[in-house]
């Protein structure tokens, strides 16, 4: 039974013959092992091919007998003209388009028959078939219908089993159209960047003149064509333009208002391309005119140095000093030869300089040179001179001598702003040594809490600590460190003095460090015998200045403190 198969349509077992076809003996339909009715060399159905299909054609033409000793007349011959070139189909004669793949024949001319076809015998002359057999033969149909279709059909579309349309023709007709767009794409695309970079070098080549040309721009909302508007500047520092109304791009006679605002060391010199001299000038825009604003050197004139000298000088620093008769900024170079080495530049516009030299030597000559140059860059010629360290300074309280180093604990206060309050960016620190100040001016005011004159002296400190141009907070920035010294160690008195006077005084948010009244370092120190006493402290550590009476303003202790730092002036 592994050959036959029952046939679909009159439901007859059908056997294979001596070349291996299964052709039903009734309607004589051609069949595939899975039962199908098979018209080509291809099942249609499950993709079945056929080995032996051009035997069996041969055969049908040939009209060989069969294995019943029967002409094959039942067999249909291929004699209609009409077999499809794509799938070998026998189709009738006079059909347009193959059943079996949809081939679309080509048109011919005269007149052609049909064939009769073999009509199916009636169903009443057909053999039983024993239901076991015609059960058996659904099922293996259905198996059949998971069978994998033929390589060949792969090709063949989804519906219908039917192949899809073939395009090679179009691809051929199409694929050298479709190369030459490209081709010359990139040829364009080559012609085009030889011709921008072209004209990108000439404008370099040429100084960038035409890129002040005026470039069309989007036509404006009024209907009109605007024009980029970028006027120059010369030199390109010198200043600026401004103009009004504001925007980039104008249409041509549009009112403008120019104005040339120079920067800091220029001043307005003329225009080009307007006849008006002032700076501010009204024009109607054309954009075929290039104007530019010209700039001038305000100040072409060094400043003049007048006093320099060295002031003071210890066994490890120096302080020199001079006046300029215009702001300036001060350098000064220094060292142990005339190749110098070292050099100290000031940070800021001065008219009185003073320069503190440090990491001197005792006993040992320094030759120095001082320059100075303006807001607009003309320096001053260098003026120089020499000085010899001293050996040794002694240590003591007396001025001239340096001011004995000492380390003490700092007052604790809660106020947000003020030095005292750890919780504060002002704060001085758990315990603060005067060592740690060194190379700056120090102001040590030392004082107790049964002073009344020493309460007094407070508004004035606390106004020249939070000062810019004195101690600035004690900034690192700042020239003078304030620091007030309590030597009775009384911070009960101090909480108390603060809460009972800080109307009339003010809080006391200046740092605030306390003295041991057992062990009167400070007292012993600086032989206090009276208080409110005030020390100047050179950046070297040596006392310069020593008050024993009360501060009567901040205009008192700013007088004092500049005749220290800026002895240029006497």
């Amino acid at each position: 039974m592994a050959g036959k198969v029952l046939c679909p349509r009159c439901l007859v077992v059908v056997d294979e013959d001596d070349i291996g076809e299964r052709v039903c003996p009734k309607c004589r339909s051609r069949l595939c092992p899975n039962a199908h009715v098979v018209e080509a060399k291809i099942c249609v159905r499950c993709g079945w091919e056929d080995p032996n299909y051009y035997l069996w054609q041969k055969r049908q033409q040939s009209g060989a007998p069969s294995l019943d000793g029967k002409q094959s007349a039942g067999y249909r011959a291929a004699k209609s003209g009409r077999i499809c070139p794509v799938c070998g189909f026998d189709t009738e004669l006079g059909a347009r388009r193959c059943p079996n793949c949809n081939y679309l024949f080509p048109p011919v001319r005269g007149v052609e028959r049909a064939q009769p076809r073999v009509v199916p015998p009636p169903a009443a002359e057909r053999e039983a078939v024993p239901v076991q057999d015609l059960q058996a033969a659904v099922r293996f149909e259905r198996q059949a219908m998971s069978v994998p279709r033929s390589p060949i059909l792969l090709e063949v579309g989804g519906r219908g089993g039917r192949r899809g349309r073939d395009f090679g023709s179009f691809r051929r007709l199409f694929r050298p159209i479709v190369a030459g767009l490209l081709a010359l794409g990139v040829l364009v695309s080559i012609v085009w960047g030889s011709y921008i970079g072209g004209r990108y070098i000439a404008d370099r080549a040429s100084g960038g003149s035409e890129s002040r040309q005026p470039v069309p721009m989007q036509p404006a909302g009024g209907g009109g064509r605007t024009y980029a508007f970028s006027p120059g500047v010369m030199p390109p520092d010198g200043g600026k333009i401004v103009w009004s109304p504001e925007g980039n791009a104008f249409e041509p006679g549009t009112p403008l208002v120019l104005t040339a605002v120079p920067a800091g060391c220029y001043a307005f010199d003329r225009w080009e391309g307007i006849e008006d001299p002032s700076p501010e000038v009204s024009i109607d825009f054309e954009p075929k005119k290039i104007i530019t604003a010209h700039f001038k050197l305000r100040d072409t004139v060094p400043p003049a140095m007048t006093g320099v000298k060295v002031a003071r000088y210890s066994d490890v620093g120096a302080t020199v000093v001079w006046r300029t008769d215009e702001p300036a900024i001060g350098k000064v170079q220094y060292g142990p030869t005339t190749d110098y080495g070292m050099v100290v530049e000031e940070g800021r516009l001065a008219t009185d300089h003073a320069v503190n030299l440090t990491g001197l030597s005792p006993g040992k000559t320094y030759y120095f040179r001082v320059t100075s140059r303006d807001e607009c860059g003309n320096e001053a010629p260098a003026q120089g001179g020499s000085f010899t360290t001293v050996s040794f300074v002694t240590v003591g309280y007396s001025v001239g001598e340096r001011a004995p180093d000492f380390t003490l604990p700092s007052f604790k206060d809660s106020y947000p702003d003020s030095p005292n309050n750890p919780g504060s960016p002002y704060y001085i620190g758990e315990r603060v040594s005067l060592s740690q100040f060194r190379g700056k001016w120090v102001f040590l005011n030392l004082w107790n809490t049964f002073c009344a004159a020493c309460l007094g002296e407070f508004p004035h400190i606390r106004a020249f600590y939070e000062a810019d141009r004195w101690a600035d907070r004690n900034s690192k920035d700042a020239d003078w460190v304030v620091i007030t010294v309590c030597i009775d160690g009384r911070t009960d008195r101090i909480v108390k003095l603060e809460e009972k006077y800080k109307y009339q005084i003010g809080l006391f948010t200046f740092p605030i460090l306390v003295d041991d009244a057992e062990k009167r370092t400070l007292t012993d120190l600086y032989r206090i015998t009276y208080v409110p006493k005030s020390v100047f402290i050179d950046p070297d550590g040596i006392i310069r200045a020593v008050k024993t009476e009360q501060l009567k303003s901040v205009e008192e202790i700013g007088e004092l403190v500049r005749g220290l730092s800026n002895p240029s002036e006497d």
